[in-house]
């Protein structure tokens, strides 16, 4: 028997999305489990990170990019895990300022041929 403890209130990921499904699928979710995918659609952590599993690049990383030709070339020619690493730490920026400097940040680093640390 597996215990799935109760979630905290924060996005779902792609793998949590996926465990959900199968406990689903093979009869093992329980009533709190379904209140709390239902709460997670009405507020919509649910779908929170679909653009980070799916590696769309938001407009401002993109322009900043754009404006060093190598910073593009080096960004997308990174492995997946690496580069769904870097857009969910820009996702999970909590202010605009944050945000911009993280994207700044990648820039620089994809520009001169180097990944964000710990990706």
């Amino acid at each position: 028997m597996q215990l799935i403890s109760p979630r905290k209130v924060e996005h779902w990921a792609k793998t949590y999305k996926d465990r959900a499904a199968k406990l689903i699928e093979e009869g093992k979710m329980q009533e709190a489990g379904f209140q709390s995918i239902e709460l997670s659609k009405q507020n919509g952590l649910w779908d929170f990170m679909d653009d980070v599993n799916k590696l769309i690049v938001p407009e401002d990383l993109q322009e900043a990019l754009d404006k060093k030709p190598e910073a593009t070339e080096f960004f997308y020619a990174i492995n997946y895990s690496s580069k769904r690493f870097v857009l969910r730490w820009i996702k999970l920026a909590k202010a605009e300022k944050t945000r911009m400097a993280r994207i700044d940040q990648i820039a620089e680093l994809s520009a001169k041929g180097e990944k964000l640390k710990g990706s």
